[in-house]
């Protein structure tokens, strides 16, 4: 072999392995840089390993992402909505943008992740847009949560001061079973509240029944819903249901006990949702801090391979070379 030839194998080997490693490196940063890649790595000629990886995670980056307009139908859906509850919420996202069946608790996550964003000059104007607008949701719901709230508080301190002297408001919102505890005591006469003071209380007692309640336009479904999704609640509405069809007045202390029933029992199942959600956090952060160790431990995997095929390329180069060189001096001496 001439030293031109030799030099052009080497030229070819040095190619080939430049190549090989541009794939490598970018099979392994396809994730991070989907957008930019995917189409790239598409139009060239891959083999099937490499095909594969980018296959999957185009799928998975497809899974994991919302176009704008889904995510704006989203917060949409969840301010309208976010009383029904996440399964509805996803019920309805999912028949609004059926490509993708998207759980409650993804959604959940989703909203989540965009009403903490934080907003900045390097933020893009859609994703600003869009947290902008979460975080706008999450305090109109924080607003009508506190509402609720104070009327529960207020509504408690004058059921304890009518129903028993010796029961606290802390008691009452403690456990739920003693609110019921206290409206069926036996041998208890409420007195009875000035006229103004019912007045302004009915009022205000409807129009929280009416945020609380969300009603349809079959009355009957909605009451059946109501007593299905308030268990401890389920006598009293029921009771109220029958004196409404009935045509029998329903007393203003009856409707303020039903309704307190109501908003506790609703702060007891949000109490229970955000501890759930906490959870699937942690259960979250910990596969994540999981996949990040598997991709460290795959990645040094490649690093020691990249580096055992270079340090073997130049193994055989350096014995090719010292061939070369020991018949160039084989000829030198027989000339």
């Amino acid at each position: 072999m001439s030293q031109r030839e030799f030099e052009r194998k080497m030229e070819e080997h040095i190619e080939e392995m430049r190549v090989t490693q541009t794939i490598a490196y970018f099979s392994r940063t396809v994730e991070l840089c989907f957008t930019d890649c995917v189409h790239a790595f598409r139009s060239k000629k891959l083999d099937d390993k490499e095909t594969s990886c980018v296959n999957n995670c185009a799928e998975k980056f497809l899974r994991h992402t919302m176009r704008s307009s889904e995510t704006e139908g989203l917060l949409q859906e969840v301010r309208e909505r976010w009383q029904e509850g996440w399964d509805v919420i996803a019920e309805v996202h999912n028949a609004q943008f059926p490509g993708h069946k998207r759980s409650a608790g993804s959604l959940k996550r989703k909203f989540a992740k965009l009403y903490r964003t934080k907003i900045d000059s390097t933020t893009k104007e859609k994703h600003a847009r869009a947290a902008a607008l979460a975080k706008k949701v999450r305090e109109e719901m924080r607003g009508q949560r506190r509402g609720l709230a104070a009327s529960a508080r207020a509504l408690g301190e004058d059921l304890v001061s009518d129903a028993d002297p010796g029961v606290s408001v802390h008691e009452v919102h403690a456990d739920l079973n003693d609110v019921e505890m206290i409206t069926a005591q036996p041998g208890t006469h409420p007195q009875t509240l000035p006229e103004a003071t019912v007045t302004a209380s009915e009022h205000e007692l409807r129009q929280t029944l009416t945020q609380s309640v969300p009603m349809t336009q079959d009355t009957s479904d909605a009451w059946q819903a109501a007593i299905g999704r308030w268990p401890v609640a389920s006598e009293p509405l029921r009771r109220m249901r029958a004196q409404i069809e009935s045509g029998d007045a329903t007393s203003s202390q009856d409707l303020a006990q039903t309704v307190l029933l109501v908003l506790l029992e609703s702060q007891h199942q949000r109490d229970l949702e955000r501890d759930q959600e906490r959870e699937e956090r942690r259960l979250e952060r910990q596969r994540w801090q999981e996949e990040m160790r598997e991709q460290r431990r795959r990645h040094e995997q490649e690093r020691m391979e990249d580096r055992r095929r270079n340090e073997q390329f130049m193994q055989v180069m350096t014995t090719l070379v010292a061939q070369i060189a020991a018949g160039q001096q084989q000829r030198v001496g027989l000339n």
